[in-house]
């Protein structure tokens, strides 16, 4: 909750430092889907991790027909069958290419580049966090609402290299669904 709470309040700033620019806002949450990435102890396979939750915000503004904007967003999803899991904060600054379909309705493709926090919380002594450079790469669609827009987007996102927290190997790829508003 304190990370939606920073991520919030870090969208209000952008918005009112750049109120001279045409900014969009969105929010959004949605499920983070299982995989394979996570806990790898010395030489063994890396865990399975069950679905988890997926929130974030955004800001973003047209820059020459390309969205071009800041994104936050924060993951926790447990291992399959464990108590532990691994919780993630991301903050990307993404480029979009928004495209036109039928009726109004507007998809995109995006690439981020930025830096995320992995934190492996566990009752042992492994537990801990890193910071490492990342990616994400979206795919949406956007729906009229009124003055504002509906969303739903597809996001991956990684590390550019795995990390020891302590003695254990604690990898991060992220797929996940979300929904949102865009205002």
């Amino acid at each position: 909750m304190k990370h939606l709470i920073a991520a919030l309040l870090t969208t209000i700033a952008f918005a009112s430092s750049a109120s001279a620019q045409n900014f969009t806002y969105e929010i959004y949450g949605g499920y983070a889907l299982k995989d394979t990435s996570g806990l790898q102890y010395a030489n063994s396979q890396f865990l399975a991790m069950a679905e988890g939750r997926a929130l974030g915000v955004g800001a973003y503004t047209d820059l020459a027909g390309f969205e071009v904007g800041a994104d936050f967003m924060i993951t926790d999803r447990r291992y399959a069958g464990y108590q532990t899991g691994v919780e993630s904060t991301s903050l990307m600054l993404n480029g979009r290419y928004p495209f036109q379909f039928a009726n109004g309705v507007i998809g995109y493709a995006g690439l981020g580049l930025g830096v995320i926090k992995v934190e492996y919380d566990s009752t042992n002594d492994n537990a801990g966090y890193y910071h490492n450079p990342g990616k994400q790469f979206s795919l949406g669609a956007r729906l009229p609402l009124g003055a504002n827009e509906v969303l739903t987007e597809i996001k991956y996102q990684t590390v550019f290299k795995v990390k020891k927290t302590k003695t254990a190997f604690v990898g991060y790829n992220s797929l996940s669904f979300v929904i949102g508003f865009r205002f």
